[in-house]
């Protein structure tokens, strides 16, 4: 009689994969005899060549069944037994897919999903490649704002060979900033409607900012304001204007202009020295707090976060106009007539220019910045504080001819002219013109440029308030 041990049993759910391998492993000798389907499942007739019986499989997908046959049963009698087996898991099997169906149909189907992303892939596209042009005459149709090209006046046109501000966009913001307490949620829209749709339409909504919507401890922000009104005792040091001169140095300038300004409005007027731009340009600091000439070449450019770390690390000496004898590092260019090129390298004094000892007088006690384009932050700054730096991206040749009225960026290239790099201005306060468009009171680094360095340019040109930022100050010793 034959060993029977290591034959399948009848019957066997095949689920169990374990026991599965390792009856095919001990059975090395099993040869298929014949093999059928059936719908969704497989049979197959085998012979076990040790004693000559046979026995038969049946699969279907996940359910898989023994049957069990001998030599002298009929092959009717074996197929007939497989036939049920695969009937009875055939039907299990539809019955199971039947169940996960139901559970999708509800769902949007693969294709449906794909052509809905397809759709909305086109759109952007379409967006991105029209949005200037029919937003600007959607816009005007409607009375929304008037064209650009006709709210500001320009002087004549400049040779600008080689002109560079100097400002360099931020990359990277060290962990000795600070997010203004003033800041809000509006800035941080991403994939929101809202910010999806200020992105498709290249910051037009900035348009229609409003700061009378803006709220305060006492109500609402005015349609109009100025930091020189507000705090009119610091009125002359917001009006002083230091001309970078031939030096690619406004990302120095501006921020010391504006930390000589806050200086002012906190201490009510009391302290109106003007802080060294000429330190933030041209020195570092040593471990024994010696002011030595900088590693770098400033007038080559910089960015404007570095000049308030410097400050903030090391803080502040007094500075002053060129030719300034009053104060310990006045600047060390004269003004020139914009556009300059930046010709010159920056030094480091080696002694005040006052006969003084170089020493910090002023200690910043924090830096900070307002989210990018949260134009609300940077007004209820203004407004509570004093004035903000920011940087305001490339400027054009157009840019240098500015006189009077609220500039804005021409749309034709040929008006535009050549950029000419990065550039940071100091932001003092805002306003609305006759056409309901908001505007920032702006400083510029360049006394010919506007009415003697102040000028106005719309909410939402440039790249103002993408990097706008300010730092608080005290001082720590009397000169």
């Amino acid at each position: 009689m034959a060993d029977d041990s290591h034959r399948p049993p009848v019957g066997v759910n095949l689920h169990d994969v374990a026991s599965v391998s390792s009856f095919v492993a001990e059975d090395a000798p099993v040869r298929a005899r014949s093999a059928v389907r059936y719908g969704a499942a497989a049979y197959s007739v085998d012979v076990d060549e040790s004693d000559g019986s046979e026995y038969a499989s049946v699969a279907d997908d996940d359910t898989r069944a023994w049957a069990d046959g001998t030599a002298e049963d009929s092959e009717e009698d074996v197929y007939s037994d497989l036939f049920e087996e695969a009937m009875a898991a055939s039907i299990s099997t539809r019955s199971e897919r039947g169940r996960r169906g139901k559970r999708w149909s509800r769902a949007p189907s693969r294709g449906l999903r794909c052509a809905a992303l397809s759709a909305v892939s086109l759109v952007v596209a379409v967006a991105f490649t029209v949005r200037g042009s029919v937003w600007d005459r959607a816009s005007n149709d409607l009375g929304m704002y008037t064209a650009p090209a006709t709210t500001w006046v320009s002087k004549r046109s400049h040779e600008t060979p080689g002109a560079r501000p100097g400002g360099f966009k931020l990359r990277n913001r060290s962990s000795k900033w600070r997010v203004s307490p003033f800041a809000t949620s509006k800035a941080n829209l991403g994939f929101s409607p809202l910010g999806l749709y200020r992105m498709l339409t290249n910051g037009r909504p900035a348009s229609f900012w409003d700061p009378t919507k803006i709220k305060t401890k006492d109500g609402h922000l005015p349609a109009e304001f100025d930091v020189r009104e507000k705090w009119s005792e610091c009125a002359d040091v917001v009006d002083t204007v230091l001309d970078q001169g031939e030096c690619g140095s406004c990302w120095a300038v501006a921020p010391a202009k504006v930390m000589s300004d806050r200086l002012c409005i906190a201490t009510n007027g009391t302290v109106k020295q003007q802080v060294s731009a000429l330190q933030l340009l041209a020195c570092e600091t040593t471990l024994h707090g010696a002011f030595v000439q900088s590693s770098k070449n400033g007038c080559e450019g910089g960015f404007p976060s570095e000049a308030y770390e410097k400050a903030f690390d090391h803080g502040l000496t007094s500075g002053g106009m060129f030719g300034d004898t009053n104060s310990c590092m006045p600047y060390e260019f004269q003004p020139c007539e914009h556009p300059c090129e930046p010709l010159r390298q920056a030094h480091c004094p080696e002694t005040c220019a006052n006969g003084g000892d170089i020493k910090p007088t002023y200690h910043v006690t924090s830096i900070f910045n307002c989210p990018t384009n949260d134009y609300d932050c940077i007004a209820l700054e203004l407004w509570n504080n004093g004035p903000m730096s920011s940087y305001v991206g490339d400027v054009y040749d157009e840019f240098y001819d500015y006189e009077s009225g609220v500039y804005s960026t021409s749309k034709d290239p040929e008006r535009r002219g050549k950029s000419h790099g990065g550039h940071v201005m100091e932001i003092i306060g805002w306003g609305v013109d006759e056409n309901g468009r908001t505007y920032w009171k702006m400083y510029n680094s360049w006394l010919n440029w506007g009415e003697n360095g102040f000028g106005k340019i719309a909410v939402g040109e440039l790249s103002i308030g993408e990097d706008a930022e300010a730092a608080t100050l005290a001082p720590v010793s009397n000169e």
